[in-house]
């Protein structure tokens, strides 16, 4: 179930910032606090991770790169993160998607690329 996917920030020192270090969970906070120095995000669920590389734009969806750019971004891509629970009832209950993505502005137009990651590990890719 998506409900158990955890998340992994790499950020350009090498530093990586786990969701869960020794037991004890990290703040999203700190990801935020490192939000320029951020170079890929991860949501896993242990056996299937979703990757969105902040540096070039692409994704990696369970080992298989997905690209939205023929050529590196010239702006800095911003982190989207995001968890949406919608409630189906009476058909399925309650659904979690989890959104993994970047934004970034480009001729003064903010274009944003989102990855949404649900229970059954489908996902689908957004562009706005």
């Amino acid at each position: 179930m998506v409900e158990n996917f955890s998340w992994e920030a790499n950020l350009c020192d090498g530093t990586v910032i786990t969701q869960f270090n020794f037991g004890k969970e990290t703040s999203f906070k700190e990801v935020q606090n490192n939000s320029d120095k951020l170079t890929s995000f991860c949501i896993s669920n242990g056996s299937v991770d979703y990757w969105v590389d902040l540096i070039d734009g692409h994704f990696e969806l369970d080992g298989k790169v997905k690209a939205f750019f023929d050529s590196e971004p010239v702006e800095k891509l911003r982190l989207i993160f995001f968890k949406r629970r919608t409630d189906t009832f009476p058909s399925t209950g309650i659904k979690t998607v989890y959104w993994i993505g970047w934004q970034t502005t480009v001729g003064g137009k903010n274009i944003k690329k989102m990855v949404g990651v649900d229970e059954d590990n489908s996902f689908v890719l957004e562009e706005f």
